[in-house]
């Protein structure tokens, strides 16, 4: 019996559509109260990320090594959180203004959601 509306695929696939389109309308801010708005909706949607990403990883580990996966699955989750902040604090040094920052924070995300 399905209890589900939906699945960690499709829950992940709005997510990323969500996240993209938050970063191309942060482009066109020009208000306080917009800026807030999208960060909220931004924020609410990057908490199901984790649960439903590692729910896909589950899926798909062989048994027996669940461990060793998942303790991967940590590091790269966790231990790879300070590339981000880097790449675009280096873009907003590099090129004066925010806004060109978030180039690369779009391109990631157009690249996972054409995959």
């Amino acid at each position: 019996v399905k209890n589900h509306w939906l699945t960690p695929y499709q829950v992940l696939f709005i997510n990323l559509c969500t996240q993209a389109a938050g970063a191309l309308l942060l482009l066109g801010v020009t208000q306080e109260w917009q800026l807030f708005g999208i960060v909220f909706v931004v924020g609410v949607n990057l908490g199901p990320v984790s649960s439903y990403t590692r729910s896909i990883v589950v899926t798909m580990i062989p048994p027996g090594f669940q461990t060793n996966f998942l303790s991967f699955y940590e590091l790269t989750q966790k231990g790879t959180a300070w590339i981000g902040p880097l790449v675009v604090g280096t873009m907003s040094s590099l090129l004066g203004r925010e806004y060109f920052a978030l180039v690369s924070i779009i391109t990631i995300l157009a690249e996972l959601l054409i995959g």
